[in-house]
Parts: C-alpha cells; sequence; structure tokens
C-alpha cells in the first residue's frame, strides 16, 4: 500500500469541517475513497500523533477510524491551509530527495513561512 501526503491531508481536512469534536466510531469521512486505503492513512496519522482513532483488528481488514485531531494535527492544518503552501512543500520535498513524511512536510512548510517573512 503506498502512502499519499494528499490523502493524509483531506481526512485531516475532513476532521476539521465535520461539526463534533470527537467523531462516532465507523465514521468514513472520505467514502469514495477504497476503504484499505483509508485505513491505511488513517493509521499513519494515529502513528505520526496527528488523530486518535478508534482501532478494530480482525482476522482480515484492520479497521481505524479517526475520532479526534490532536494538537499536532492542528498545527499541521493551520500550517497548510494555503494550496499553494502545501503545494511548495511537496515540491521542494521531491526536489531535494527528502520524502514526504508529515514532519518532513511540516519542517519545510515552516522553513517556507519563516523564509517568506524575512522577506517581507
Amino acid at each position: 500500500m503506498q502512502y499519499n501526503p494528499d490523502t493524509a491531508l483531506q481526512i485531516l481536512r475532513a476532521m476539521e469541517a465535520h461539526d463534533e469534536d470527537e467523531l462516532p466510531m465507523k465514521t468514513t469521512l472520505l467514502p469514495n475513497l477504497n476503504d484499505e486505503i483509508y485505513y491505511f492513512h488513517c493509521r499513519l496519522l494515529s502513528e505520526a500523533g496527528f488523530i486518535a482513532v478508534y482501532e478494530v483488528r480482525t482476522q482480515g481488514l484492520n479497521y481505524y477510524w479517526p475520532r479526534q485531531i490532536s494538537w499536532p494535527g492542528v498545527q499541521f492544518l493551520q500550517m497548510f491551509n494555503n494550496e499553494t503552501l502545501w503545494e511548495r512543500a511537496k515540491g521542494e520535498a521531491i526536489s531535494k530527495g527528502v520524502g514526504m513524511a508529515l514532519d518532513t512536510l511540516m519542517t519545510i512548510g515552516v522553513k517556507l513561512v519563516t523564509e517568506a517573512a524575512a522577506r517581507a
């Protein structure tokens, strides 16, 4: 299964847009996304400390439903509420060959914002 930072950000944005602070179990925020890809990205977001999840392990598919956004998740969303900055951060990660882990993208985002503020 392949990680996609855009999918991770979509999940975070959908959680942020939800009316409730704590989502009910079995909430699917991106119904057009394949279940396995959705659960995979929810698990990764949880492991990164960006969200809390409900976890149900079975002999087949393991289920990870988003429950709450954590403080690092909120900071990430605040950093990347601008689509242009998100695309620039991904572009820089690709050009430097550092990968697109969420913490790496956050570090790049902070750098880009700091550089822009210094030029202003």
